[in-house]
């Protein structure tokens, strides 16, 4: 912020109005191209969804309920998939399925916000690598 009263440099104010410019006009997925990818772990191989939570232990949340299902349902996408709520460094996480595998999904919009996008994609026959692609691009 500037206080009022403050003199900006024509190169600042360039910079601020081409910034602004940017982030109002140019599309979404352009400015998301630039950003880095997350750092998404590779599969284990013969991962299964053995230690993801059951229904039984989840209560009745069908929002909880539907993004576990799809965890036990997909466990080697999930655990390709680097979690965007950061949790890796709070909870020592390895993956999205790391999430499902403990409470922590229950708890958490963003990983069950996570599992949605996987079901929907899923369903219209996408890859991990296109899964990944959109993971980089929405919450990158």
């Amino acid at each position: 912020m500037i206080p009022l009263g403050t003199e900006l440099s024509r190169r600042a104010a360039v910079e601020r109005v081409v910034g602004l410019f940017a982030v109002l006009f140019l599309p979404r997925d352009l400015l998301a191209q630039s950003r880095e990818p997350f750092p998404h772990p590779d599969p284990r191989p013969g991962i299964t969804a053995d230690h993801v939570l059951s229904a039984e232990e989840l209560g009745s949340n069908k929002s909880v309920l539907e993004s576990y299902e799809t965890a036990r349902a997909h466990p080697a996408l999930f655990d390709g998939l680097y979690c965007t709520c950061e949790c890796k460094e709070s909870m020592g996480h390895r993956s999205l399925l790391s999430c499902f595998e403990s409470r922590q999904a229950a708890g958490c919009w963003g990983c069950r916000e996570q599992a949605e996008l996987v079901a929907r994609m899923v369903r219209k026959g996408e890859s991990l690598e296109a899964i990944r692609r959109a993971f980089d691009v929405k919450w990158g």
